[in-house]
C-alpha cells in the first residue's frame, strides 16, 4: 500500500472523464470515478494515463456535498494505491494482482488554477 498526501501542493491534477455507479455484493452502491492525468516526457511530448478511482474519507464527504461531474478539473492532494490479489478458496492459488486507486482529498479547479476549496465545512 502506498499513501501519499500533501496539504501544500497538489500531488497531481486530473480531469474527470467518467462517473460510473456500481453495486457492491451487499447491495449498496458506490461510484467509480474515471480520471485522466498527463506528464511531460523528456522530449516534451505529453504522456496520458487513465485511472479508475474510488473516493474515500474527506473526498467522499466533499462529493456528497458537491458531486463530481464529467469534465471537472481537480487537484489531488491525497491518494491511496494498493496492488491486491485474492486467494481462490477452492484451489488455494493466488489470483492476478490488480491496482486499486482511492482519492482521499481533492480540490475543484477552474482551468487548472486553484479555485475555492470545497470541503464539508465550506462547501461553496
Amino acid at each position: 500500500m502506498i499513501f501519499m498526501s500533501n496539504n501544500e501542493k497538489p500531488i497531481c491534477y486530473a480531469y474527470v472523464n467518467s462517473i460510473t455507479e456500481r453495486t457492491a455484493l451487499d447491495g449498496s452502491s458506490y461510484k467509480v470515478i474515471g480520471i485522466s492525468t498527463s506528464e511531460k516526457a523528456q522530449d516534451g511530448t505529453k504522456k496520458y494515463s487513465s485511472w479508475f478511482c474510488n473516493l474515500i474519507g474527506d473526498a467522499r464527504n466533499v462529493a456528497n456535498i458537491r458531486p463530481l461531474q464529467k469534465n471537472d478539473n481537480i487537484a489531488i492532494y491525497g491518494i491511496k494505491l494498493t496492488n491486491q490479489s485474492k486467494k481462490d478458496e477452492q484451489t488455494g492459488q493466488w489470483g492476478k494482482a490488480f491496482l486499486n486507486c482511492s482519492i482521499s482529498k481533492y480540490v475543484l479547479q477552474e482551468n487548472n488554477r486553484p479555485n475555492i476549496e470545497v470541503d464539508s465545512e465550506n462547501p461553496f
